[in-house]
């Protein structure tokens, strides 16, 4: 079985099943709720046991179109991951979004439903409930969970750090809608696949309009851009830059893209540096992380909020 996101499928195989090469974690807690503007909104909660209050870092979850938090849980591993570096996270359920005729998350061109008062109640909730630092809020999505992680990042700045795109980009739309300029400054990571809707299409951003914006004096504004060649040329076609890092940035945030070369519309199990194999970036390290799941924590672990 699988789900369709908006730009591709997205196999969703049993644990246990070694072709299927997903990462397992452990179950989190059953199903939670909350009630937002008068609509019940459910999620689950995995908490490591040595999780430290006062200093534990959270992270929200978002998984793909026509996903849910346990299933997001079982594809990505992210529990697993928890366990091992101590912080928590939270599977969020997104809403059936009737034009997309599955579950699925606001973003920017469509405002279904009010994720962003989902997001924004659900963090201040689990944040108290579990004593988690203030200064170290995440979300983390795919695909259409990445859209609304971007959205997050612009209107929600007043409590989450950092956001990691899997997947995603800034908006969707052929109206493409117009990006209001971020609340504050937070950290981005995206991870996009160059045989995935890379350089731009109708109904999405390009990595380069998404990397631009976050660069740029309406998001982050950051002084130093290495490399500066575009990840697109004229002809909407890859160049040769495997990743991109926007630095000397407002409250000491930062933004990183990375190409990953030959990786489609995924969450991507497996090592991502091994020449030969694809998905593959050759500027992965130790110091980056070598997986999806530990880039991801590497960089929400580095980039605290400062302020």
């Amino acid at each position: 079985m699988g789900y369709r996101g908006r730009v591709g499928l997205v196999a969703v195989l049993p644990c246990g099943l070694a072709a299927a090469t997903l990462f397992c974690g452990g179950p989190s807690e059953p199903r939670r709720s909350i009630v937002v503007n008068g609509v019940a909104r459910t999620y689950f909660l995995h908490v490591p046991v040595a999780f430290p209050p006062r200093t534990g870092a959270l992270v929200v979850a978002l998984h793909g179109a026509g996903g849910n938090g346990r299933s997001f849980e079982q594809l990505t591993g992210l529990s697993a991951t928890a366990d091992q570096h101590g912080f928590a996270v939270v599977y969020a359920d997104g809403l059936f979004n009737p034009r997309l005729n599955a579950t699925d998350w606001q973003h920017f061109g469509d405002d279904f439903a009010d994720d962003l008062g989902f997001l924004r109640q659900l963090i201040d909730s689990v944040r108290a409930e579990l004593q988690a630092d203030p200064r170290r809020i995440y979300v983390a999505g795919f695909s259409d969970g990445g859209r609304l992680a971007h959205r997050a990042g612009v209107e929600l700045s007043d409590r989450i750090a950092a956001i990691g795109d899997v997947g995603g980009s800034l908006f969707q739309g052929a109206s493409r809608p117009t990006i209001p300029p971020a609340q504050g400054p937070v950290s981005v990571l995206i991870l996009h696949g160059d045989a995935d809707v890379y350089c731009g299409a109708p109904l999405d951003a390009s990595q380069d309009e998404t990397f631009d914006y976050w660069a740029g004096d309406w998001a982050d504004g950051c002084s130093i851009v290495d490399p500066a060649p575009p990840f697109c040329d004229g002809q909407g076609m890859p160049t040769a830059v495997v990743d991109k890092a926007a630095t000397s940035c407002r409250a000491g945030v930062e933004v990183k893209i990375y190409r990953m070369i030959g990786g489609g519309h995924a969450w991507y199990p497996g090592m991502l540096n091994v020449p030969g194999r694809a998905p593959f970036n050759p500027d992965l390290t130790a110091s980056t992380g070598v997986t999806t799941n530990e880039m991801v924590w590497t960089f929400f672990d580095a980039h605290p909020r400062r302020d």
